[in-house]
């Protein structure tokens, strides 16, 4: 439960009619694009930054868990209340502040809709390029939260070429304004860079001023189709040599295609054979434009295209982009799972990439279709899958994993426009070094002292910030509330190669959380995908909890071996928390909480 008097406290800040309690609001806010819910306790709407720095100082005061969302539109997980408390919605500071047409910016707040600022300003023939698939429903604060990208990143760049200045509250309540409206401003450190792709781990952004460009008069879209998806890539790699720089160049694969045409009844929108689509713009004068798409389509004919197809009016424009946009759709109808993955590669390392989707697809024998934007060599890459069948989760998960090792092998990102959020957090070692993850955790440290800013995202948090949201959330707590340090590397003992064990389901619900697992059983040798280990002691490496899933007799053998490894903080789950185990745990001088489960501090068990 929340603090006797935190609920009163927050109603007072932003007014009773401004706080959500009922199940089906916590619902509705407690998820994003993923649709995995979470549930917060309560849900607040202030009005203004005032009200922001009020809620922040009060949760930071009363080490209460604090998740900010925009538009609700992520795939990371980003704005979701992993941990339960306080849901800050931005719902309200939704307003175009100023368009200023002689220094070229706008000013604005974080919950106008992306979509909605790009119209504006274009009335006054202003440009602002960055273009989320999502852009008519997500806002500026989640694209400046995630540095969100889109087809245009190509010519034009991600968010963070347009953010001049932010107004942003810090988890301990304190407002800030970082950078300004001038182009040029080297004062200090950047923290508005900083700021821009932080996940709102950081600050809650109240405000931001963007840097717009003129709007370009003109331009022209191209679609051009392949049978195969390396000459699709070809054509791409001849532009470049070409010197051409299109506003968008987005990629299709044959998997992708034949899902649209199953989900349009066999109504198909590429000639038969097409095993790669590229749908290309030119924008800029008209002159320049005309002259930059017939160097596209020369680049494609000399890459092999099988048909070349240029809009001669808006609604052709909008035919050829027609395929783009029945993807989302008809992707669902191939699996019930999407494993949705936004992977990116240095451009001409394309080729290497898709050579590597193809060992993954044959060796784990899955359904991996490829879209994405090809300019920058950013490709959605979608592991399909029947939600119901462990086997076919289990490869694709492990697939997940090659994937993400065999992107960074080929110097590239496991996240181009995504972020890490709760859902790649596991996989964060994978490409940053040990050193750079304790830098970031310095930095986190520094915002935000009690980590109650969107904790569980990017890295475990470390905060003494209380652990899920079991008591108003509906779900039955399995223990008193956990109130200690958050784990970053646990230790689950017991776990075994049975799924349905709630050890498994246990080091399920850890993992999803962000946090690195470590399962202990001696008659394995791996677990959930995880490499297992017969003892504690055989583990390299500092773990920073222990929770148990095996029984009181077990358990007793073990408890030597965790302070042998230095290991204090032990969870002992329902059924292995006897008095003797307990017992012998304050003897070692552990530090046991008994009845506690991960499944039980806000983790439904139905989910794992």
């Amino acid at each position: 439960m929340l603090p006797a008097t935190f609920v009163t406290d927050i109603e007072q800040i932003v007014g009773a009619a401004f706080v959500k309690r009922d199940e089906a609001a916590r619902t509705a806010y407690g998820q994003d694009g993923l649709k995995q819910p979470h549930l917060p306790e309560i849900v607040a709407l202030p009005g203004s930054t005032s009200e922001v720095a009020a809620m922040a100082e009060t949760c930071h005061a009363q080490r209460v868990p604090l998740y900010v969302r925009g538009g609700g539109t992520g795939y990371s997980g980003g704005a979701v209340p992993l941990l339960g408390g306080v849901l800050m919605s931005m719902e309200r500071f939704n307003r175009i502040l100023e368009i200023d047409e002689q220094n070229l910016l706008v000013v604005t707040e974080p919950n106008v809709i992306t979509g909605r600022l790009q119209a504006e300003v274009e009335k006054v023939g202003l440009f602002y390029p960055p273009d989320p698939a999502s852009l008519d429903e997500s806002v500026i604060g989640g694209n400046i939260a995630e540095c969100a990208g889109g087809p245009r990143a190509f010519k034009y760049g991600t968010t963070k070429r347009y953010v001049l200045g932010l107004e942003a509250v810090l988890p301990t309540g304190e407002i800030i304004r970082t950078g300004s409206k001038a182009v040029k401003n080297v004062v200090g450190y950047d923290l508005t860079q900083l700021l821009v792709g932080s996940e709102g781990t950081l600050a809650i952004i109240t405000q931001a001023v963007l840097r717009l460009i003129p709007k370009p008069p003109a331009h022209a879209t191209i679609r051009a189709t392949f049978d195969s998806i390396d000459a699709a890539v070809e054509a791409v790699n001849e532009l470049i040599r070409a010197r051409v720089v299109p506003a968008t160049i987005e990629l299709v694969d044959g998997e992708c295609l034949a899902a649209v045409t199953r989900y349009l009844g066999g109504a198909a929108l590429a000639p038969a054979g097409t095993s790669g689509l590229l749908i290309l713009e030119v924008d800029g004068m008209a002159r320049a434009v005309e002259e930059e798409a017939h160097l596209v389509e020369a680049a494609c004919r000399a890459a092999g295209a099988t048909e070349l197809l240029r809009a001669a009016t808006e609604e052709e424009r909008h035919e050829l982009w027609r395929v783009r946009r029945e993807l989302s759709p008809a992707l669902k109808t191939i699996a019930s799972m999407k494993i949705n993955q936004d992977v990116v590669v240095p451009r001409g390392r394309m080729p290497d990439l898709f050579q590597l989707i193809g060992q993954l697809r044959r060796e784990f024998n899955l359904t991996i279709p490829c879209f994405g934007h090809a300019g920058d060599g950013n490709i959605h890459v979608n592991i399909m899958v029947d939600g119901s069948d462990a086997d076919a989760v289990d490869r694709a998960h492990r697939a997940q994993r090659r994937l993400f090792e065999g992107v960074v092998a080929r110097e590239g990102s496991i996240s181009g426009e995504h972020g890490i959020g709760f859902t790649k957090a596991p996989f964060l070692s994978i490409e940053l070094s040990p050193e750079v993850i304790a830098l970031s955790r310095r930095i986190k440290q520094a915002f935000d002292p009690h980590g109650i800013l969107n904790p569980g995202k990017i890295f475990p948090s470390t905060s003494d910030a209380v652990v899920g949201a079991a008591g108003l959330s509906g779900r039955r707590p399995v223990s008193s509330r956990y109130t200690g340090f958050m784990p970053l590397t646990v230790a689950v003992i017991g776990a075994s190669s049975d799924r349905k064990k709630f050890g498994n389901k246990a080091l399920r619900a850890f993992r999803d959380r962000g946090y690195t697992v470590i399962p202990i059983n001696p008659k394995e040798a791996e677990v959930e995908g995880e490499k297992s280990y017969a003892s504690v002691l055989d583990v390299p490496g500092a773990i920073d909890l222990a929770t148990f899933y095996v029984s009181p007799a077990v358990g007793l053998t073990l408890l030597d071996d965790l302070a042998k490894k230095g290991i204090t903080d032990v969870w002992f789950n329902p059924g292995a928390d006897s008095p003797e185990l307990v017992a012998r745990a304050k003897a070692l001088e552990l530090k046991p909480v008994v009845a506690c489960s991960i499944l039980g501090v806000g983790a439904s068990p139905t989910a794992y």
